[in-house]
């Protein structure tokens, strides 16, 4: 009686052990860029709804107040390029606080929403409708703002 495996059973549970280690490193790949997409939305997301929520209470910044008291109009969103976009709020027309954010880890607006301008209204009074789109090679993530104000991912 023999003890042991023979070479062709080591060499198919081998090969099968690779074909698996291959299969799972491919994967992998593939979930990690969703991951990345997933994480550049949700930071969007909660960028957004800040601003919503600081313009649904009327959260003027000081420099709209000084030196004269200006109409607050709300806060307006940019998608300004491929990976920026940048939040101001409105007073009397004119742009104040602008502060530009960079989307992160190679993700990217989609060709169609930049040069997008979207308003958050103050006092509950909605916003401006706009869904935008993320991708990352073939991946893709639209996030959307309604008419009331909510900002969420689909």
């Amino acid at each position: 009686m023999k003890k042991g495996f023979s070479f062709i059973e080591l060499l198919v549970t081998i090969s099968l052990m690779g074909l698996i280690l291959g299969l799972v490193l491919v994967n992998f790949g593939g979930f990690n860029k969703a991951k990345l997409l997933s994480t550049a939305a949700d930071q969007l997301v909660v960028d957004l709804r800040l601003v919503a929520s600081q313009a649904a209470s009327a959260d003027k910044p000081e420099s709209c107040k000084s030196p004269t008291d200006l109409e607050f109009e709300g806060y307006q969103a940019e998608i300004m390029s491929a990976t920026a976009y940048q939040i101001s709020a409105v007073c009397d027309g004119a742009e104040y606080n602008s502060v530009t954010k960079e989307l992160t880890n190679g993700v990217l607006f989609d060709d169609t929403v930049i040069g997008t301008f979207f308003t958050f209204y103050p006092l509950d009074d909605g916003a401006d409708s706009v869904a935008i789109i993320l991708r990352l090679d073939a991946l893709t993530q639209t996030i959307q703002v309604d008419e009331a104000g909510v900002v969420y991912a689909e």
